[in-house]
């Protein structure tokens, strides 16, 4: 398979990527529990290693961001790894809060993706 090329934003992406809900809480048909933190950095490595560099995850997904983050921090090629922003509901935002609403949520996800 082809890299994608992100050029512009300084990235080159595996095509296929791997989300991570199910790694960091139940989730799916039956509602599985969540691998062990162990057995999440095995898969998280066996991808990256298979050239997968692209990982999407989230706070929302519990122990997901803490998982690829202990999957990755001691790499020394990092993959790219998406999360998202969480805000809370729309008529509880203010305009004026919205850059540290996204700021705070910036950082928590540092934090637990190092």
């Amino acid at each position: 398979m082809k890299l994608a090329d992100f050029a512009s934003i300084g990235f080159e992406v595996f095509p296929l990527g791997m989300g991570t809900v199910q790694l960091g809480m139940p989730y799916g048909v039956g509602m599985v529990a969540p691998p062990s933190d162990s057995e999440c950095v095995r898969l998280l490595r066996i991808a990256h290693d298979s050239g997968i560099n692209y990982f999407d995850t989230a706070p929302s997904y519990e122990r997901s961001e803490f998982v690829v983050g202990k999957a990755f921090s001691a790499l020394p090629e990092k993959p790219v790894i998406a999360t998202k922003v969480m805000l809370p509901s729309p008529a509880d935002i203010h305009p004026s809060d919205l850059q540290q609403i996204v700021e705070d949520s910036c950082t928590t996800s540092m934090r637990a993706l190092d």
